[in-house]
């Protein structure tokens, strides 16, 4: 995963104010050489205070994208 932009809406120091974070990342998952299983793009939005998360959220580009690669895995049972 890489991160593509983001932005803070405080200074770092100013630790008692809250704090909204925004992001974009992107997301891949190859599979050998030439293909790819997964790839989406994820915008982010958090809201801190004193440090912790107070709230998040997450916005996907297309959220059938990460259904489809469920069913790809195999399950957690068939891992051991």
């Amino acid at each position: 995963m890489s991160s593509c932009s983001g932005a803070i809406t405080a200074p770092p120091w100013d630790v008692d104010r809250l704090r909204t974070i925004a992001g974009r990342l992107g997301a891949s998952a190859p599979q050998g050489a030439d293909e790819v299983v997964y790839s989406n793009q994820k915008a982010l939005w958090v809201c801190t205070r004193w440090g912790r998360i107070v709230e998040q959220r997450d916005f996907y580009e297309d959220t059938q994208r990460l259904i489809d690669l469920d069913r790809r895995l195999p399950s957690p049972s068939s891992r051991t």
